[in-house]
């Protein structure tokens, strides 16, 4: 019983702390193998932090079909966790809720309403080392220079064409990341913000060419050494009702 108290004492304080709504509390659950053979999870308290990767999946049958069709899978949505000039966190996001018109655009929402109010399952990868105050604020100003901008519908409809930059010749000349541009999908800013943190290398991870799967899943771009594996959020320490991250590959089409 003691364990469980301390660690809502914990959970209280730190969210508190961090200027949360009253209450609102916030975990990550591993998932392990028992003795039983039986899958098991455990609870760590989470406090987003700046650099954090948020991953979001919906289950919605026509993301699913539409991912695989591009050589891809859920999850459908992804975010990053920045620090707001209060200290509060919140996630930079392009089109945060894709059922509404209203939601089309590159949004900065505070962290743990965003995580209580979405309804599907959340995978969060944690920053295994944290920002210096100097990478934060790189990553807050490149956030708050972006929002209000559209998300680029017409390049996503493109995604199910030959001209994505997904792999082959069209990688290779045309794979980017631009720093600047009118309109984002959600895991292209993602990327490019994480570059302005120097979090991600343009060499190497061009924004244009990575989908949310890409940075939930080390088989395509191994995020291992800067990132955590995926834990799975909930709002209590009871294990979710969803299942933990499965690697079920998709080869990139040529």
């Amino acid at each position: 019983m003691f364990p469980f108290l301390a660690n809502l004492i914990i959970a209280t304080a730190a969210l508190s702390g961090a200027g949360n709504e009253p209450g609102a509390s916030s975990y990550l659950h591993a998932f392990q193998p028992g003795t039983d053979g039986v899958i098991a999870t455990r609870p760590e308290v989470y406090v987003p932090q700046p650099g954090d990767l948020i991953l979001f999946d919906d289950r919605n049958p026509t993301w699913i079909k539409l991912y695989h069709y591009v050589g891809s899978d859920m999850p459908d949505h992804s975010g990053i966790v920045i620090k707001l000039p209060d200290g509060r966190p919140a996630f930079l996001e392009s089109a945060p809720d894709d059922g509404h018109l209203a939601g089309l655009y590159v949004r900065i929402l505070h962290a743990l309403p965003r995580l209580h109010q979405f309804k599907g399952t959340i995978y969060v990868r944690r920053l295994k080392v944290p920002l210096t105050p100097e990478q934060s604020d790189k990553l807050t100003e490149f956030a708050f220079a972006q929002e209000g901008k559209k998300y680029a519908i017409w390049r996503m409809l493109l995604q199910g064409t030959w001209f994505r930059c997904r792999s082959g010749w069209r990688a290779k000349y045309f794979a980017e990341t631009d720093m600047n541009r009118n309109r984002w999908l959600c895991s292209e800013i993602v990327v490019a913000a994480g570059t302005a943190a120097g979090l991600f290398d343009p060499n190497i991870h061009k924004a244009n060419r990575i989908y949310p799967r890409d940075l939930i899943y080390d088989d395509h771009y191994d995020l291992s050494q800067t990132w955590d594996e995926a834990w799975v959020w909930g709002p209590t320490p009871e294990r979710p009702s969803c299942d933990p991250p499965k690697l079920d590959p998709w080869p990139e089409l040529p």
